[in-house]
């Protein structure tokens, strides 16, 4: 970046959204990956009670240009009863101890650490974003927790852990699917970060309940947009966030039809 600076040549940036030190930076383009995690909390909520578009709390209409994102959710929940919304699950991380995992870990619990009758159990497992070590969590939880009774979701903070989660519990016969009524028995809930095509597929085929999308192509959108707008000597935002919202069986086909 330094080397690009010192010839003239503007830097963009993606997938942060956190000013950095001693360089110049053009355009930023991404997400804060704790309100990420913080919409994905509510959604959690959301299924189990709460209001919203899942489950069997009270039902908000919502346009389909609507973003489900971090603004809307907490507008939703501001008078939202916490006598209605109960359930335990546990947590998958990504690299224990690192600044996105620890971002996203911050950000799911500010959200249900709110709610008395949202129980996280044991302490999260590190599944270094890897679908194989997602699949090696959820056996783990699974030894440790009996789906449905105790362990009603999983809450993986990436959907190639998601997604080892979903085919785990699918192969066990406890995974609950978007067709059930929740909490269902013997069955646990999954619920992710990211999106992309496949887990897009498996949202649009109730597999798993909700996911936070994280712009993956909007990224690469913006990001020519704001190149070509810096050749042709145009002003750009310094920051574009793409604002991470919630993605269900609903309003799938609007991402990676």
């Amino acid at each position: 970046v330094r080397q690009a600076n010192e010839a003239g040549i503007p830097v963009i940036i993606v997938n942060l959204l956190e000013e950095q030190e001693g360089i110049e930076v053009a355009s930023y383009i991404g997400f804060d990956n704790s309100e990420a995690a913080s919409v994905s909390a509510y959604s959690v909520l959301d299924y189990f009670g709460g209001p919203g578009v899942l489950g069997t709390g009270d039902q908000v209409d919502v346009s389909e240009d609507q973003f489900l994102d971090l603004e809307w959710w907490q507008g939703v929940y501001e008078n939202a009863d916490p006598d209605q919304i109960e359930a335990s699950g546990v947590i998958i991380e990504g690299i224990a101890g690192t600044f996105f995992s620890q971002e996203r870990l911050d950000g799911f619990h500010e959200v249900v650490d709110q709610y008395a009758g949202i129980k996280v159990l044991g302490e999260p497992i590190a599944a270094d974003w890897n679908r194989e070590k997602g699949i090696e969590a959820t056996e783990a939880f699974m030894s440790r927790y009996d789906p449905g009774s105790e362990m009603q979701f999983v809450w993986a903070a990436s959907n190639e852990m998601g997604l080892g989660a979903m085919l785990t519990l699918e192969r066990r016969g406890s995974l609950a699917t978007a067709e059930e009524e929740p909490p269902v028995a013997g069955k646990s809930a999954v619920f992710t970060n990211d999106v992309t095509p496949e887990s897009v597929a498996r949202i649009t085929e109730g597999k798993i309940i909700a996911e936070t999308h994280h712009g993956f192509a909007e990224w690469g959108w913006f990001g020519t947009e704001t190149a070509v707008r810096l050749a042709c000597g145009i002003d750009v935002e310094q920051f574009q966030d793409i604002r991470p919202r919630t993605v269900y069986q609903a309003n799938a086909d609007l991402f990676y039809p």
